[in-house]
């Protein structure tokens, strides 16, 4: 039986080192490999805002791609006059979908806002999930913004944009007001919705092909050079 040196021990190890660094990079690489946010109008100027006391509750609609989406971050651009008084609390909920389009049960409690923290000329309040809320691939779900506080006085509201079908996610995307869910085409809420796409199991495979194939790459280098 043939004896194996140690240079021919030394370029197993160096080959079996080469193997597992592309590998973790190739693999990294479709972990953190992500499509823009799901949605995002945010960089529109807004024309106005709904009440969301007298329209409420408001939503808008969102889908995931093929992908499964680990949801982190709601942005939302409310507006009204905090010297109201008393102050409506207004409540940021993730929704399901029933049917086609329309807003299903409340699946995620995302946050509050008081009235008395909105400003006259509108803001981005940002809600941010302790833990990341797991999305399925290929389903719409809703953002609902509303309150249970009754008052005439309150200007609490979600500010709209004009539609922009090149804004991510915006596009074939709905609004609900007053319980009548149309088109987001009138104008769209202003929102983002933020997360991590989670690879497909397809990625990894990927991966692993590109790990033996950079492997091999080496190992012919190696191979030409002796």
């Amino acid at each position: 039986m043939d004896r194996i040196d140690d240079n021919q021990i030394l370029k197993m190890k160096i080959n079996i080192s080469s193997f597992f660094a592309i590998g973790t990079l190739a693999w990294t690489s479709a972990v953190v490999a992500q499509p823009p946010a799901l949605y995002n109008n945010l960089s529109e100027t807004p024309q106005g805002y709904n009440s969301i006391v007298d329209l409420g509750p408001l939503y808008n609609s969102f889908s995931t791609t093929s992908s499964p989406f680990l949801l982190s971050t709601v942005n939302i651009r409310l507006e009204g006059d905090p010297s109201v008084s008393p102050s409506a609390t207004i409540s940021v909920d993730l929704v399901s979908n029933s049917g086609t389009a329309t807003p299903g049960s409340v699946l995620n409690h995302l946050g509050n806002v008081a009235e008395s923290d909105l400003l006259a000329g509108g803001s981005v309040f940002t809600f941010n999930l302790g833990t990341a809320f797991p999305l399925a691939a290929s389903t719409r779900y809703w953002i609902e913004v509303h309150s249970s506080f009754i008052s005439t006085q309150s200007t609490a509201g979600w500010s709209y944009a004009s539609y922009n079908n090149l804004d991510p996610g915006v596009a074939n995307e709905f609004i609900s007001t007053s319980g009548t869910t149309s088109p987001n085409t009138d104008g769209p809420f202003m929102m983002s919705v933020l997360g991590t796409a989670v690879p497909e199991p397809a990625s990894f495979g990927c991966a692993l092909v590109a790990s033996l194939a950079g492997v091999a790459a080496v190992a012919a280098r190696r191979k030409s050079r002796q």
